[in-house]
């Protein structure tokens, strides 16, 4: 809340052009999400890879983080640049709670990657 309050920059880029908010959701840190998204962060900024805050918060099984994401109107099936969206990465490692909520919000189970496997295929 400090930093802020004090200017920083929501949307500043570190490695890889990550935002705070690709971070904070790939670590699962609701408190983090929910100030940044209240501030105004991006909820469907980019990496390079194409990884969105719901393709890390999915990935890494964050139920939480990905309600607060879905609240925020992110785009569901935005996919990286190998074709992976958030589905498919909760679908791959098995982590069904994610994919129940994902499925719910109308997530696309017919989504390809790049070797033309989809969610359900992986799961």
């Amino acid at each position: 809340d400090r930093l802020i309050a004090a200017g920083a920059d929501i949307e500043s880029k570190a490695q890889k052009r990550t935002t705070p908010l690709i971070v904070a959701s790939s670590h699962g840190r609701v408190d983090a999400v929910d100030r940044l998204i209240a501030a105004g962060a991006e909820v469907n900024a980019k990496s390079d890879d194409g990884w969105t805050p719901l393709f890390t918060a999915a990935s890494g099984g964050h139920s939480e983080v990905v309600d607060r994401l879905l609240a925020a109107r992110a785009a569901i099936n935005a996919a990286a640049k190998n074709g992976a969206t958030p589905l498919y990465m909760a679908a791959q490692k098995g982590h069904v709670a994610v994919m129940d909520r994902l499925m719910a919000a109308g997530a696309d189970v017919e989504s390809k990657y790049q070797d033309g496997t989809t969610p359900l295929i992986v799961a």
